[in-house]
């Protein structure tokens, strides 16, 4: 959408500024240097906000102001929203809805809760290590393999010692490890690189399973440079193959690419 919008559009200055903010504040980890910058952005959004749109500011808008401070008392604020509390209460209103049964509701309510809890607690993978394939599984013979992938494979000793030769690996679009799911074109940050903080960019090509173990064959994205216009890091593609194992990655967060005029541009949901 970027790419329609006009370079010097007040209305998309705004919105940038709103995004910057957005994804300080739903950091998993904010770094203290941040602080300052969210004040300056806070005080241009509201300013932008009041000379653009006019006398628009809510409370909602007022309580931006406190948002560094808050941080810097209790740490980044993604922990402490309501969110999850509405999720769980989501529950309860589906439960009250469906039965249509008011006659003492709570206690319906809390039968039906611990009916839940009993079931989900029961599972042997709740709190333990497991694995999941959504999909369908495909037997690949490894010499069907790009040449370049099999010297990857064959040359990473450290990563899966395994013999090659004529062994069948099975290959799938996309697997759930440890509760994150992994699928081929998701990309994430497996690096900082430098003082500058350089975020080195993965993206999924294969996902194999060799015997036991789960491999995850990408290519990096290098960033080239940051595009203000777009919001999102230009990136070229690495020729090299990457091999990883599920968990080598910063984050379980996954990122978008977009393609804009053959460019191709990686967007983040919050700051690293």
């Amino acid at each position: 959408m970027a790419h329609r919008v006009p370079p010097n559009c007040k209305y998309w200055h705004i919105f940038l500024l709103c995004r910057e903010i957005t994804e300080i504040v739903m950091a998993p980890e904010v770094r203290r240097e941040n602080l300052l910058l969210l004040n300056l952005l806070v005080q241009e959004f509201l300013t932008e906000m009041t000379d653009v749109f006019g006398d628009v500011i809510t409370p909602k808008c007022h309580y931006l102001i406190h948002y560094a401070r808050l941080i810097e008392m209790y740490g980044p604020l993604r922990l402490l929203w309501c969110m999850r509390f509405e999720g769980k209460h989501q529950y309860f209103k589906m439960v009250a809805y469906n039965c249509r049964n008011f006659v003492n509701i709570a206690t319906t309510l809390s039968n039906r809760h611990q009916f839940r809890q009993c079931w989900e607690f029961s599972s042997q993978s709740l709190l333990g290590e497991f694995e999941k394939v959504p999909g369908k599984s495909v037997t690949t013979p490894f010499l069907h393999l790009p040449v370049e992938l099999q010297r990857a494979l064959t040359v990473n000793h450290n990563l899966c010692n395994v013999d090659f030769t004529d062994k069948a690996i099975q290959r799938v679009s996309e697997v759930r490890v440890n509760n994150v799911k992994y699928a081929v074109k998701y990309v994430f940050v497996i690096d900082v690189l430098h003082s500058e903080r350089i975020l080195l960019f993965w993206q999924i090509k294969y996902i194999l399973k060799i015997d036991t173990l789960w491999i995850l064959c990408g290519k990096m994205l290098v960033p080239l440079a940051y595009d203000c216009h777009f919001h999102a890091y230009s990136v070229k593609v690495d020729g090299e193959w990457t091999l990883l194992k599920p968990g080598d990655e910063m984050g379980f967060q996954v990122f978008d690419t977009y393609s804009v005029d053959n460019s191709l541009y990686v967007t983040l949901r919050h700051s690293i």
